[in-house]
């Protein structure tokens, strides 16, 4: 024993153990830093993104040819989605790929229709990010599409449901134009954590007469 009646051992164990805890605690800090950093990275790209793409948009609405975002992009806009009644105003990419969905939605283009018959458009984004807002859609609220030429489409929606990723069907000519919006299901947990799912949630919308 020392001096103050204390085992030599048990004293430097608990030194050891009190340095154990500290450097969990700041191993578990830093983690959270990384996690906390990374999300706002994800959240910051898609929000800068979308500024460029706005640019990227309004030149195309001018000029009438394709334009990149960014030097060396191969994205390219599509159309600008818009639903008034939640404030939502989206340029919307070719394609609903991987990477084009981590700049903004995509639009999957269906295989050609014949000339005159109505054809389905299918978008689809991120639940965390662009599309978020699409839980919040609700039956008849407006959604309106800018195209290349400046002409405006609107459709309103007239169902929600949730399927399986391996059951998403659309009719390919409908009697009228339709417009699916696709993101994952279920939402964002309060928290903000999301769970892994093969749901998807699916809004029909359908062309005004």
């Amino acid at each position: 024993m020392d001096a103050d009646g204390n085992r030599p051992g048990l004293r430097v164990w608990c030194q050891d153990h009190r340095h154990q805890i500290h450097v969990v605690t700041i191993a578990l800090g830093l983690l959270g830093i990384c996690l906390v950093g990374a999300a706002g990275l994800i959240h910051g790209r898609a929000i800068g993104a979308q500024i460029l793409l706005r640019l990227a948009w309004q030149k195309q609405l001018a000029t009438g040819e394709a334009t990149a975002p960014w030097p060396g992009s191969d994205l390219r806009v599509q159309a600008r989605l818009r639903v008034p009644r939640l404030g939502i105003s989206q340029i919307v990419l070719q394609g609903a790929t991987a990477k084009s969905l981590a700049y903004g939605p995509g639009e999957d283009l269906q295989p050609e229709v014949p000339v005159g018959r109505p054809a389905s458009r299918v978008i689809a984004g991120h639940r965390d990010t662009h599309f978020a807002f699409v839980h919040d859609l609700h039956l008849s609220d407006q959604i309106l599409l800018e195209e290349p030429d400046g002409d405006w489409k609107i459709y309103h929606v007239q169902r929600r449901e949730v399927r399986d990723r391996d059951d998403i069907g659309v009719a390919p000519v409908p009697h009228r134009p339709l417009l699916y919006l696709i993101t994952c299901w279920p939402p964002i947990s309060d928290d903000g954590g999301l769970e892994r799912t093969d749901k998807r949630l699916i809004i029909t919308a359908q062309a005004e007469a």
